[in-house]
């Protein structure tokens, strides 16, 4: 998309926050342009990288002098930041390659931060907190420019993500531990790709991105990946809230990788991503981790009187049953979890060779979106309780 000096806004954040200039424009036109550009917005000095290192060390950087408040950083190399530090304007990737990750206690003040100015640059966030004006990613010359948030905080006035050019920019969002404000505008652009990764179902597992206003490109991407999290139909994650106006929808691909199919839902104030459907089976984990390894696969759709496949891979075990859960209340036994449990059915499994298949018809009758959890305990006389777990499926019916 066209990028318009619309996401340039004045700010009434509190003044211990860094002053909102209006040097933005100026600022990022001369990022674009050229290093030797991002060197010149400082009113102080310039202090590029020279090593990988931690940004409160001298050594890392080329006058032996740590960036003050006033100074532009052009980080070129992997540079960890562990305690407070600012710049006036901070180029993550400039001349080369460079990465700023900031770490528990870490805290990145600055007035603007380009990420992927030249070639790529990446900004990650694990348990530190990012703040400032404004905060491109992918806007420059660079291959690309990314955003990754674990855990922590990143707060900016504007954020402006991928342009209306090849190059990319990235904000990739893992798990329900880091949070992102946008307290103006928020920008996809065409080239922008959005990634989300729940690690658990609701607010736990993902936590929504807060805006003034957001505007997407057509052609900006919206992904699921694969993560712990194993919904249910009807499942949902609260992913964006919006204070202002909600211009466009991203383009996103309504079956994820692991088979999940997704849906966008737009209300007054929020985005959110509704689970509509589940793959037949979802692999929920608690496999004992000692004893020998004994896995559980099925296949199949799971609609009426199709064909049914069972498999216990791994070890062969001398005896095994399985356990059929309609309600279960898992806990951990056996170095793992049983989730199938309490159990409705359960049936000795014949184990005369690896794998062993079970292969059997899914009834008709049963209606679409019930659930059920199967698990196998097998014999194992390498281990003090002679019994392990696999790993647990949960079905459901198509």
């Amino acid at each position: 998309m066209q990028l318009t000096s619309r996401h340039v806004v004045a700010s009434d954040r509190a003044p211990s926050r860094p002053s909102r200039t209006r040097r933005r424009g100026l600022a990022f036109a001369l990022c674009v342009l050229a290093p030797a550009g991002v060197a010149a917005l400082g009113v102080g000095g310039t202090f590029t990288t020279v090593q990988d290192g931690d940004w409160s060390d001298p050594a890392v950087w080329d006058s032996g002098l740590v960036p003050s408040a006033a100074d532009t950083a052009i980080v070129d190399h992997f540079v960890e930041v562990t305690a407070p530090a600012a710049g006036l304007v901070v180029a993550v990737g400039s001349s080369q390659p460079g990465q700023v990750e900031v770490l528990p206690g870490g805290d990145l003040t600055a007035q603007e931060i380009h990420v992927g100015v030249g070639p790529t640059g990446i900004l990650g966030l694990v348990g530190g907190d990012v703040t400032t004006s404004l905060l491109d990613v992918g806007t420059g010359t660079g291959t690309l420019g990314a955003v990754g948030l674990l855990s922590g905080s990143l707060e900016c006035d504007t954020m402006v993500v991928g342009s209306a050019t090849s190059n990319e920019g990235a904000l990739v969002i893992l798990g329900g531990d880091g949070s992102l404000t946008v307290d103006s505008d928020l920008v996809f652009g065409a080239s922008a790709s959005w990634s989300l990764r729940p690690d658990a179902v609701g607010a736990a597992g993902l936590q929504p991105v807060v805006a003034g206003n957001v505007t997407f490109d057509p052609a900006a991407k919206l992904d699921v990946l694969p993560g712990d999290a194993t919904p249910l139909v009807g499942d949902s994650w609260v992913i964006l809230e919006f204070s202002g106006t909600l211009t466009g929808l991203p383009d996103f691909d309504a079956v994820t990788e692991d088979e999940y199919t997704v849906d966008l839902v737009q209300t007054a104030t929020t985005l959110e991503l509704v689970i509509v459907d589940v793959p037949p089976f979802v692999d929920i984990g608690g496999q004992s981790a000692v004893g020998t390894a004994v896995g559980l696969t099925a296949a199949g759709d799971l609609t009426p009187s199709s064909p049914l496949s069972v498999f216990i891979v791994g070890a062969n075990p001398p005896l095994a049953l399985a356990w059929l859960s309609l309600d279960p209340v898992p806990f951990p036994a056996l170095g793992g979890t049983v989730h199938a449990h309490p159990f409705v059915n359960q049936f000795l499994v014949p184990t005369p060779s690896t794998p062993t298949t079970i292969n059997t018809t899914w009834p008709a009758g049963v209606p679409v979106g019930t659930t059920f959890t199967l698990q196998v305990i097998a014999q194992d006389g390498t281990v003090p309780d002679g019994l392990v777990l696999t790993n647990a499926l949960r079905g459901t019916a198509h």
